[in-house]
């Protein structure tokens, strides 16, 4: 179970972009720059919604060949897990065959069972289907493609860390995501992202300012970047 997150710093995160967040998180110098975030084989596709935020409810998932023994493998949603866990929460879905996203877990008729169970969002290396369902629910989706079919898609693990478009997910982390891409942000961290994200865009804005100003000059701009005062 994640740590307790209070409402207030949830909703403040889920008001800041994607690119602020992961500054914010770069100040705590707790992880490489190059990680908790995604590469560019993850599609957002509704890049005009608000940023989505929730707790990651994890699985694994094989598309393109049937199963060997239908009754070994997880072919049901756990839906009495999903409903008991904590709000807000992300499907987050990693489909493990060698070439992912053959086939779609999750489609025009899991997308209302997934929204009344609260969940935000879906993100997967593999493949979604269904897209205008997501879009009348306001249910913001990442992943690598579409797929008109779900093929042979089933579940083999729930609730294991998964591996996303370079992002390390464990089940509980906190994802926000936007137009930008997605954003593990560290539990531990939660608390005092919103504050520092703040700072960081009243400096960007600061810039900004300068820089339409009619005192603009390279040379002061120069001074501002070397006094810590701008972060790209």
């Amino acid at each position: 179970m994640p740590p307790e997150i209070s409402t207030d710093i949830l909703n403040r995160l889920a008001e800041v972009d994607s690119c602020s967040i992961a500054d914010a998180i770069e100040t705590f110098a707790i992880r490489l720059r190059n990680e908790g975030f995604n590469d560019p084989t993850l599609r957002c596709f509704f890049p005009q919604f608000a940023p989505m935020l929730g707790f990651a409810f994890t699985f694994k998932v094989r598309s393109s060949e049937p199963p060997m023994k239908p009754d070994f493998y997880l072919d049901r949603m756990p839906w009495a897990h999903l409903d008991a866990s904590p709000l807000p929460k992300v499907i987050v879905i990693q489909d493990v065959d060698a070439k992912p996203g053959r086939g779609a877990l999750v489609g025009k008729t899991q997308a209302p069972i997934l929204k009344a169970l609260g969940c935000c969002g879906v993100i997967t290396n593999g493949a979604i289907r269904g897209v205008q369902q997501f879009q009348r629910l306001r249910i913001s989706a990442f992943a690598r493609n579409l797929s008109v079919s779900h093929a042979y898609v089933h579940l083999i693990e729930t609730g294991t860390p998964v591996d996303i478009a370079g992002v390390h997910i464990n089940p509980g982390d906190l994802i926000h995501g936007d137009a930008n891409g997605i954003v593990n942000i560290p539990l531990e961290l939660a608390t005092r992202i919103p504050d520092v994200a703040e700072k960081l865009k009243a400096r960007e804005l600061e810039v900004s300012r300068f820089c339409k100003s009619e005192e603009f000059s390279l040379a002061e701009l120069e001074k501002i970047v070397q006094n810590g005062r701008f972060h790209q």
